[in-house]
């Protein structure tokens, strides 16, 4: 069933935190798996230099990389973003530790367990040092620097994952990116704790031309989860494994429990297929 799996979200050796299994390790493993590839993710750095070391590695598997838009790459920063897209970035990711509604959710700029790069005191001013796209105040008007990266993502025509931002910032951001040309714009895990949409939200962002990117996440709700893709439709979704944490373990084991526990609720083998397979190579413009 994994065969020609593309699995967009894989959280890789080295990081600041300790992963499940290596670069290395994960990109053999999969090859022998059959994968059509992958997309490395970091919450603090790029990924694009070790894709372009694993492809040379592995010239049979599609491996690509991406930047996510936290405080270590300066934010909101477009400069980060040229960087990376010339570098071969395939997914640009808005703010999701460093975000705002992160932050709202967590108490922290982390995870539950997680030490942060940086610690940052809980003062009562944290949050204006959060990062979010609206441009200030009730404003549902993206920043201009936003707007100079979401025209970059559009003229690379590469993919742009929402991360972290609160359902109040997706709304103004694919708005924006419909007007400047974002063809392929990711809903990052609907269903995960701090950015969990209802299927009527999930439904409404796809009729806009939003992607739902369902993932693996702890202690997660297959019922639900085969609801939602009921009801939004396999064509307008993805699965991602977002694995790599040591709760979760090895990407490729947790994609493939994710994909039988699916199946058990319902979710077809030919649901499957388009998700995994045809719509994440539409993505990446693959054949």
């Amino acid at each position: 069933m994994l065969s020609g799996f593309l699995d967009i979200h894989v959280h890789l050796a080295p990081d600041t935190v300790k992963r499940a299994c290596d670069d290395l390790e994960f990109a053999a493993d999969v090859a022998k798996i059959g994968y059509r590839g992958f997309i490395m993710k970091d919450h603090h750095a790029s990924t694009t230099g070790r894709a372009y070391d694993l492809r040379r590695l592995f010239p049979g598997l599609e491996v690509f990389g991406g930047l996510t838009l936290n405080h270590a790459v300066g934010g909101l920063n477009p400069d980060a973003v040229e960087a990376a897209i010339k570098l071969g970035a395939k997914e640009i990711w808005m703010p999701t530790f460093g975000s705002v509604n992160h932050y709202n959710f967590f108490g922290a700029f982390g995870l539950p367990g997680l030490v942060p790069v940086r610690e940052v005191k809980r003062t009562s001013d944290a949050t204006k040092r959060g990062l979010s796209i609206l441009d200030g105040g009730s404003s549902k008007e993206v920043r201009p620097e936003v707007e100079e990266i979401l025209s970059m993502v559009a003229d690379a025509n590469i993919i742009l994952g929402t991360g972290h931002l609160g359902l109040s910032e997706i709304y103004p951001l694919l708005e924006s990116t419909r007007k400047l040309g974002v063809k392929k714009f990711l809903v990052t895990h609907p269903e995960f704790s701090a950015t969990m949409w209802s299927a009527e939200d999930q439904l409404k962002l796809a009729e806009k031309g939003a992607i739902m990117e369902h993932c693996a996440n702890l202690n997660y709700d297959a019922k639900l989860y085969a609801s939602n893709i009921k009801k939004v439709g396999a064509e307008r979704c993805v699965l991602s494994s977002d694995s790599g944490q040591l709760k979760k373990g090895h990407p490729a084991l947790a994609m493939c429990k994710f994909v039988e526990d699916l199946m058990s609720e319902g979710v077809t083998e030919s649901e499957i297929h388009t998700m995994a397979k045809v719509n994440t190579l539409k993505l990446l413009d693959l054949n």
